[in-house]
């Protein structure tokens, strides 16, 4: 098909009107959601939030972390905003988690330790040492000897962990060391006093046991020195 000169201007010409291409106007269009889709639960309002820690307390605060409830004397600014005082000590340390085999461990190795150790204790009380004599209180040195000997094992067996539990262990520790060394230093009596007369008249039997003011102050030393290491 061929066109002439004129025919060929005039298509040109109308293929290049702007007015041909103008887009049409688009109706508006509704951007605003429909009812049904802004529908969301209830949500409490400030009212009805109570403190989890104390019911009793009304509250417009939430731990940034868990989002639990909580009133102005529990929550615990941190630098990343308000938590609970659960969420704002955070995780655990690893140093003061111990596994059950490890306590075992320790259980077993300082109880042996303060055995060993309270029988030397009431034996020397007994026998003395070179020129001090069978009269010398070898209490203070013991009650070292007692206190670190019992912590550093605990200390070694438990792989240097620490807490309350080993803080009791110890201190259990401590005491049962105590105790065999006044059953040895009984023992080694030429009348021993039996545990029916100790507990009928404990003030007037102690001091055959040398039980006395600064021998507890000792041993409050020694349970001292195993609750510290531990802390």
């Amino acid at each position: 098909m061929y066109y002439t000169i004129p025919e060929a201007t005039h298509l040109v010409k109308r293929a290049h009107d702007p007015r041909r291409w103008r887009m049409r106007r688009s109706p508006p269009v509704d951007w605003r959601p429909s009812i049904n889709a802004t529908a969301e639960s209830p949500v409490e309002s400030a009212g009805d939030l109570r403190c989890y820690n104390h019911p009793d307390t009304p509250t417009r605060l939430r731990c940034n972390r868990c989002e639990r409830p909580i009133c102005t004397r529990c929550a615990t600014p941190t630098p990343v905003g308000l938590r609970c005082p659960e969420c704002a000590r955070g995780p655990v340390p690893v140093v003061y988690q111990t596994a059950a085999p490890l306590l075992l461990r320790a259980v077993g190795g300082g109880l042996a330790v303060a055995v060993v150790i309270g029988v030397a204790w009431g034996v020397l009380n007994t026998l003395g040492l070179g020129r001090f004599g069978a009269r010398y209180d070898w209490g203070f040195w013991f009650s070292l000897l007692l206190g670190f000997g019992v912590a550093e094992t605990i200390s070694v067996l438990a792989k240097r962990k620490r807490g309350t539990n080993l803080q009791a262990i110890g201190i259990a520790a401590v005491l049962l060391g105590f105790v065999v060394s006044r059953a040895v230093l009984n023992a080694r009596r030429t009348r021993p006093l039996s545990l029916e007369q100790f507990l009928g008249d404990p003030l007037n039997t102690a001091p055959f046991l040398r039980i006395e003011l600064l021998t507890l102050i000792f041993l409050a030393l020694a349970c001292a020195i195993a609750w510290r290491r531990f802390r």
